[in-house]
């Protein structure tokens, strides 16, 4: 995974395109003339026969070209893209978008063809888009590199689509509400740049402020995943996923590579991306997240000037298992006090129906008479066009009530899009969301809900082992071990029992007799996109007519596992009414716990199904289980499409007395990190950052912590105690290539600890994890005067040499 000159990508100084551009109408006369028109102001050069523009550099062939490119956009058949790529690598072009369309009649050769193209660029360090790309768009700089058929204005969405006709849907619909974009992408094919990529470089993009994502199917799961947790963690990203239902995936042009909608929809929730089902509701969402922080809870108040648009409101609510507030006896007073009965407000109605002939007043008495209410998250009030009010005025009167309330978000519905141009504008500047829709608002209010709850899933970074759970990974290698040497594919009975009770699973095979709670089933099944995955729901006789079940993905922790069971409507089943965790949903989130880390111990394990379980005095009993076993794969963490928090690397450190921890960077570091490098010399910062920064920002701070621990590691040396509470005295990282090759290390110690030996003690454990994952090189840029670190480097074993970027850096090297 690389950002590597995607830089030329979005930013180029200079674009060529390629191929015949004579034809009217043809896909690279379009590039060409959407290129001149856009504004662009670095060198536009074709390479083409003929070409009709007086106002680009035409030439002939790619070697008449006087200025190398940095991106070449080719409007040829994939055929002839291959040596063009070649010989524009040869000259120093470091990106190319592969705009052909000739995936239809090649058949079995695509695949081929496109290996062919990746071939081409990867000697010569060349990022390839498409093939089949729509192109690249980036309005702030006037490039419209692309067969896009309207110019977008500048904005701070970023749009990547696999669909170029996506592209074009979005444009037409962004078009008419003044919705700008910092970047548009058409993917294509995605031989080389894909949506990993992408989001790795957009979440550090200073003019992106949120990510909009169409997908058809993802081939690299744990690619994208990882670049998906680092974004959502640094901004809103929604992605809109085709194919959700059966028949539309088996139609779909990458039916045999989509895997199961619901597991997409799984790895969605777990890497805090918000999903919507259109593309309006795409930016329903983001129009919502750009304005304000979700709410604190899913209480929801409607106000309204017509009792049908609070109808519809509240039933959409219904819809997506929303919340409606019941007003407090206080805030029924306060409503009945500031309205009268007329509103309904004394039998204490959600909606409050304000009269058909409400305006600014009335409105403002209702914002004013729910400020305090603490039952209230949420308020959403709803205008229809009305002959006794100014709708304009009622907007303002909104706005002003709004800015009393305490700790409750307000969206607004001013129902009619075309006549309230000016009222939408007017909620704009004041950041609340504005929608010509009640059903949006509402939805835009559900997304705000669901956007908190993935972000709080988004921070949990479950371990490798769970120590508590007293595992016995050996005990259980013995009934797998026989089933393998018989050539069995199944456990047998006993065999099964051996195996969950080295896991401190509860088993009872004769079958649950008057069960006191409902029966429930825990599986472990492959997806071929994901992996391993986690399902839980109603089990027994109820398991298929009922069809109540979700899906995780491992690893898990408690947290993560009472999430899963809290998604099934059998977790009303499950649960008391008190504040407390139930002790049943305790009880399976343990089971769950156990069952996958078996699976992450024993990966001979291919699958699972315990049906039914029960719960007994506070403990999961599995009634009945199917476990089928193959020999183990060659990389068996290769199952998993996340990488669990590596529990293994902690380590306690005794110097001169006193005890230190290392461990793995986490998330929660983060104000810590920043409060540490405020206590940095000047000199520290220079020797580290090669730049004496100020200060650190929220955005870099926050990408350094959130590690995938999958193609990046970083150690803390820090106090024994919480993540986040505790100081941090030195860290270092290895950050390692997608093909886990070569590795670049940083490291920095505080000067409070110099001559401790802790500088050495981070750069010894880091290199013994560049070995244990198999890296062949670790390298690093020193600063030629820092003499200290060029000095442990020498004692280390490294080499030295010269710095291909800059010649005050020193490379140190060390094959390992």
């Amino acid at each position: 995974m690389s950002t590597i000159h995607l830089e030329s990508l979005f930013s180029p100084g200079s674009v060529a395109v390629v191929g015949p551009v004579g034809t009217p109408g043809s896909v690279g006369s379009v590039i060409v003339e959407n290129l001149a028109d856009g504004g662009f102001s670095g060198r536009i050069m074709v390479v083409a026969p003929s070409c009709a523009r007086t106002d680009v550099v035409q030439v002939a062939t790619v070697e008449d070209l006087e200025q190398t490119p940095d991106l070449a956009v080719l409007a040829t058949t994939q055929e002839e893209a291959a040596p063009l790529i070649v010989k524009l690598g040869e000259r120093g072009t470091r990106a190319i978008v592969v705009a052909s369309h000739g995936d239809a009649n090649l058949g079995s050769d695509a695949r081929g063809l496109g290996q062919a193209l990746l071939d081409a660029a990867q000697p010569h360090c060349v990022r390839v888009v498409g093939p089949s790309s729509l192109g690249v768009l980036t309005p702030a700089l006037g490039l419209n590199a692309s067969a896009a058929h309207l110019v977008p204005s500048t904005g701070r969405l970023a749009f990547v689509s696999q669909s170029g006709a996506i592209v074009n849907a979005v444009l037409d619909w962004a078009a008419p509400r003044q919705i700008g974009f910092s970047h548009l992408l058409s993917v294509g094919d995605m031989i080389d740049v894909d949506f990993g990529d992408l989001l790795d470089y957009l979440a550090t993009d200073p003019g992106t402020s949120a990510i909009l994502v169409y997908i058809e199917h993802i081939e690299h799961a744990r690619k994208f995943l990882s670049a998906a947790r680092i974004a959502a963690r640094m901004k809103p990203v929604v992605v809109v996923k085709a194919g959700r239902h059966p028949k539309s995936e088996r139609e779909g042009p990458h039916r045999l590579l989509s895997g199961a909608d619901e597991v997409y929809d799984a790895a969605f929730r777990r890497t805090g991306l918000l999903r919507a089902s259109t593309l309006e509701g795409m930016f329903t969402a983001v129009t919502a997240l750009a304005s304000m922080q979700p709410p604190t809870g899913p209480r929801l108040a409607l106000v309204t000037n017509a009792g049908a648009l609070g109808v519809l409101a509240t039933d959409r609510l219904i819809d997506w298992n929303g919340s409606l507030a019941t007003f407090s006896e206080e805030t029924i007073f306060r409503l009945n006090r500031e309205l009268g009965s007329e509103c309904g407000a004394a039998s204490g109605r959600n909606p409050i129906d304000l009269g058909g002939d409400a305006g600014p007043e009335r409105y403002a008495k209702a914002l004013e008479a729910l400020r305090d209410a603490h039952e209230i998250d949420g308020i959403i009030a709803i205008h229809g066009p009305s002959a006794f009010a100014d709708a304009e005025e009622t907007a303002q009167a909104v706005i002003a009530a709004g800015k009393a309330l305490r700790g409750k978000r307000l969206l607004a519905s001013w129902v009619g899009a075309t006549s309230h141009a000016a009222t939408q504008r007017r909620f704009a500047r004041a950041n609340i969301p504005s929608f010509d829709a009640p059903g949006q608002a509402v939805g835009a209010f559900i997304a705000l809900l669901e956007y908190k709850t993935r972000q709080e899933l988004l921070m949990q970074t479950p371990p490798s082992t769970h120590a508590d759970l007293a595992p016995s990974p050996e005990a259980a290698r013995a009934p797998i071990t026989a089933a393998l040497a018989a050539g069995r594919p199944d456990l047998t009975e006993a065999e099964t029992e051996t195996l969950l009770s080295a896991y401190g699973l509860a088993y009872a095979p004769d079958g649950p007799s008057a069960p006191d709670g409902p029966e429930l089933f825990l599986a472990v099944s492959h997806d071929p996109v994901f992996g391993l995955i986690l399902r839980f729901g109603h089990g027994g006789t109820a398991r298929e007519r009922i069809d109540d079940h979700a899906v995780g993905l491992p690893p898990l922790n408690l947290p993560l596992a009472r999430d899963l069971i809290a998604q099934t409507r059998v977790h009303e089943l499950l649960r008391d009414r008190s504040e407390a965790p139930a002790p049943a949903v305790d009880a399976i989130a343990v089971a769950l716990l156990r069952v996958c880390q078996m699976v992450l111990d024993r990966p001979e394990i291919v699958e699972l199904d315990a049906d039914p379980v029960t719960v007994r005095a506070s403990e999961a009993v599995v009634h009945s289980a199917r476990v089928r076993v193959a020999p183990p794969p060659p990389a068996p963490r290769s199952r998993l499409a996340i990488h669990p928090y590596p529990k293994e690397l902690e380590e306690t450190i005794t110097r001169a007395g006193r005890r230190f921890f290392l461990r793995p960077l986490l998330p929660e570091d983060e104000p810590m990190l920043r409060a540490q490098f405020e206590t940095l010399t000047p000199e520290e910062i220079r020797l580290r950052f090669f730049s004496a920064p100020k200060r650190l920002s929220h955005q870099l701070a926050a990408r350094l912590t959130q590690l995938d621990f999958d193609r990046e590691m970083a150690l803390v040396l820090t106090e024994p105690g919480a993540p986040g509470t505790t100081e941090l005295h030195g860290v270092v990282r290895l950050h390692c290539d997608a093909n886990n090759i070569r590795g670049e290390f940083a490291i920095i110690v505080h000067h409070k600890f110099a001559g401790c030996g802790f500088g050495r003690l981070l750069m010894n454990r880091i290199l013994q994890y560049g070995r244990d994952r198999g890296l062949r090189t670790v390298y690093g840029d020193v600063l030629g005067e820092n003499h200290a670190m060029r000095g442990l480097s020498r004692a280390l074993g490294f080499r030295e040499e010269r710095s291909p970027d800059d010649a005050g850096v020193v490379r140190v090297v060390l094959d390992l």
